[in-house]
């Protein structure tokens, strides 16, 4: 549901988005939400006479099973609409945060597209598993790319399994052969599709005025939510292997507007079912290791169990609790203490450098968490007196938020600390005459 919700923000071209669904349950509550623009195929029409699919569920456990399904999936697809110019896959924990775009410009001269998992330096190990993410591909319809699915299809039938065995595992590995078995093929080179826990660390992240996210400073078009994890709605394990690392900025940029949205869907599917729980209830999975995130409603109740994660606050609504898991060499330190009520007491940061303290509450103020920028900041400038770029962001701030000559005031400072900057002499100008003209 939340993927669904994604592309129709994002993607205003016509398009059809087919869901197999696996069990009936998820049929049903599909066809009473009745989305636009999504066909709903039950799982039992593809495998009715189907006999190499049936056998393969007969031999191998549901997971293996499911992995064994993506290329017939998609040749189903194809084969019962062949006015389908392309077909795209993906995995249901994926999200889009901006226009899907990006990846049909790339599809423009392959019959195949495909994405690297871009391992980080330190998960570099786990490419045994495969160079490549099966949670997405492009097939367009034509010779190799429908020869390119009945590879893998007549492979993954033959053998899917979970464990690594003679080159192969799941369905996954097959797909590094394609390359140089398969003409027509490419691979996905935008940097902002298929960021994961496997990779998310290397990068950078940051959001312009409008709240669009970027990493490495293009548009993040979709982030692959693997290991993602409810220990109860309210209560998520952001990653439940605890070799995968986060950050701040991480969660912020990634996981808040995907969360959020996975709470409107619950309260969807809860308007229609309203004991509807499963797979968020799994407190047995949360342990003193894994850094976790929980709405503000639950504070009070996790503070009593005396857990030992580090609580700070995300934004206005969420609360993380991090652990060795959480590591951040750009933000603050933020083992900060709070009171009774989470609001946290300001303390010295002797460690962190000026540029690292601007860069957090200048975040801060991005992410909308604009008093606490506003208090950092003017804490800061006590700490640095003599650094003008602090007067001059907390300026800016107060005057955008209506405090025209306090931010008038800390321009001055700044001008005075560095009078041949054009750009605070700007700024200062442009106060000046605003309020003239006011």
């Amino acid at each position: 549901m939340a993927l669904i919700e994604s592309l129709q923000k994002h993607e205003n071209n016509d398009y059809e988005f087919f869901v197999i669904c696996v069990d009936e349950y998820t049929r049903l509550l599909l066809n009473r939400l009745n989305y636009r623009n999504v066909r709903i195929i039950p799982l039992h029409d593809v495998e009715r006479g189907n006999p190499p699919l049936n056998q393969a569920k007969r031999n191998r456990n549901l997971v293996e099973y499911y992995w064994s399904l993506k290329a017939a999936l998609a040749l189903y697809i194809i084969e019962r609409h062949p006015r389908i110019d392309f077909l795209t896959y993906f995995d249901a924990d994926l999200f889009f945060y901006s226009k899907p775009q990006p990846i049909f410009e790339e599809m423009a001269d392959h019959s195949v597209l495909i994405h690297g998992h871009r391992f980080a330096p330190e998960q570099e190990a786990l490419e045994k598993y495969g160079r490549y993410n099966a949670g997405f591909f492009s097939v367009r319809n034509d010779t190799h790319g429908l020869a390119a699915l009945k590879w893998w299809r007549d492979r993954c039938l033959q053998w899917c399994y979970a464990r690594l065995e003679d080159g192969k595992y799941g369905d996954q590995l097959y797909l590094d052969s394609f390359p140089k078995k398969l003409k027509g093929v490419g691979e996905l080179e935008h940097i902002g599709a298929g960021v994961a826990p496997w990779n998310h660390f290397q990068y950078t992240y940051s959001r312009d005025a409008a709240g669009n996210a970027y990493v490495n400073g293009v548009p993040l078009v979709f982030y692959h939510f693997h290991s993602l994890t409810f220990v109860e709605p309210e209560i998520i394990i952001p990653s439940k292997y605890l070799s995968n690392p986060l950050s701040y900025h991480i969660l912020n940029h990634c996981f808040v507007p995907y969360v959020d949205q996975l709470h409107q869907s619950i309260k969807q599917v809860r308007q229609l079912v309203p004991d509807f729980k499963f797979g968020m209830f799994n407190s047995q999975i949360l342990t003193e290791k894994h850094t976790f995130i929980a709405r503000q409603s639950q504070f009070e109740r996790i503070k009593s169990s005396n857990l030992p994660q580090d609580f700070s606050r995300l934004n206005g609504t969420w609360d993380c609790y991090g652990s060795y898991q959480l590591k951040d060499s750009t933000q603050l330190n933020r083992h900060a203490s709070y009171n009774s009520s989470g609001t946290e007491i300001p303390h010295d940061s002797n460690n962190n450098s000026s540029e690292d303290a601007l860069s957090y509450a200048k975040s801060e103020y991005t992410m909308g968490n604009k008093e606490t920028a506003i208090s950092l900041l003017k804490k800061f400038t006590e700490k640095w007196p003599d650094n003008y770029l602090m007067d001059m962001t907390l300026g800016e701030m107060l005057w955008l938020e209506g405090e025209q000559k306090a931010g008038i005031d800390c321009l001055l400072r700044a001008y005075d600390h560095k009078p041949d900057d054009h750009h605070v002499a700007a700024k200062l100008f442009n106060m000046l005459i605003q309020t003239e003209q006011v």
